[in-house]
């Protein structure tokens, strides 16, 4: 019998097109192998959701206080969460039940249990749309002061978005992201916003997609 394995983890993230979860679910009636798999994978994917702490959000205010007050402050590169001891365990865990797993799996599900950590204890969400109505990501905001831009679909390749703070008028970066959810703090911005720059940054906004205000 063969086993689709490569389709193992799409199915337990819910990610399988109509058509090809019911395939699997078909097969999984006829396959003792692939259904221990599965009830691994899951195990090991509530080990990790457990494990993963909380991420702090980039202190911004703390670097515009620097800017203004004229000694500016290259704020720390984090970790990626992946790193820290606790996470790596669990990562390790899973892979070692898919037995081919890759980082890239990793971070998709640390992504996704980010979001629904937002979205548990959300206090507003907001979307960012262009002029055209274009919908580009969601706003996820917490009491905390923390929020979450949520993009709806990658830049292209040689592109990346930049989110944005503004106060009375001046942006200041947020943030730059590929399409993974970006956590951000809100307190004090009259407007966040999404815009698409060169893959590094830049230091002002060129490509304003939208925003959403705060005020």
């Amino acid at each position: 019998m063969t086993h689709p394995r490569d389709h193992l983890i799409s199915y337990v993230l819910g990610e399988l097109p109509a058509a090809e979860r019911q395939a699997m679910e078909a097969h999984l009636l006829d396959c003792p192998v692939c259904r221990k798999k599965v009830l691994e994978l899951q195990e090991g994917l509530e080990t990790l959701v457990e494990a993963l702490p909380e991420q702090k959000a980039p202190d911004v205010w703390a670097g515009i206080e620097a800017q203004t007050s004229g000694h500016p402050r290259k704020p720390p590169i984090p970790k990626p969460i992946w790193t820290r001891p606790a996470v790596l365990a669990a990562s390790l865990l899973v892979l070692g039940l898919l037995g081919y797993g890759t980082v890239g799996f990793i971070q998709h599900y640390q992504a996704t249990a980010l979001v629904r950590h937002y979205v548990e204890r959300a206090v507003r969400t907001e979307t960012i749309r262009t002029k055209e109505g274009q919908e580009i990501a969601r706003v996820i905001f917490r009491e905390d002061g923390k929020a979450l831009f949520v993009p709806v679909s990658k830049p292209p390749a040689d592109r990346t978005y930049q989110a944005w703070g503004r106060v009375k008028g001046t942006p200041f970066s947020l943030g730059l992201t590929r399409g993974e959810p970006l956590e951000v703090q809100y307190v004090g911005f009259e407007r966040v916003g999404l815009s698409m720059e060169p893959s590094g940054g830049s230091p002002k906004p060129t490509h304003p997609l939208g925003s959403v205000e705060l005020l």
